[in-house]
C-alpha cells in the first residue's frame, strides 16, 4: 500500500513536470525522480520505460535534455497511470474549461 502511494506521488510529480511552464526547477525534480526510481523495485511498467529513458539522457555528458523531451514519449503511460490527474493538469496548462460549451472563432 505504501509503495502504491509513493508511485502515485511520483506519477503526479512527473505529470506536473510534463504540464508545467516552470522549466528551470524541473531539472531538479527529474534528477530526484530518477534517484527515487533507481531505488524502487516495484515500478509500474510505464514508469520503468520512463526510468530507462531518463537513465540514457541523464548519463549523457554534454547536455541535459529538456524534461518535456524525456517525458513526452511516455505521455500516454502517465495518462494511463493517473488519468484524472493527467487530464486535470493538461486542462490547467491549456486553460481549458470543459464545463462550458466553447465556440471556435473560425
Amino acid at each position: 500500500m505504501v509503495s502504491e502511494q509513493i508511485n502515485k506521488s511520483l506519477v503526479h510529480s512527473l505529470i506536473d513536470i510534463l504540464w508545467s511552464e516552470q522549466h528551470k526547477d524541473n531539472e531538479q525534480v527529474i534528477y530526484q525522480s530518477f534517484s527515487f526510481m533507481k531505488k524502487t523495485d516495484e515500478l509500474p511498467e510505464g514508469l520503468k520505460r520512463i526510468y530507462e529513458d531518463m537513465k540514457v539522457y541523464l548519463n549523457m555528458e554534454h547536455s541535459f535534455y529538456h524534461p518535456f523531451k524525456i517525458l513526452h514519449p511516455y505521455e500516454w503511460a502517465l495518462e494511463r497511470l493517473e488519468p484524472e490527474y493527467f487530464r486535470k493538469m493538461r486542462s490547467l496548462f491549456y486553460k481549458e474549461d470543459f464545463g462550458e460549451d466553447r465556440w471556435l472563432p473560425f
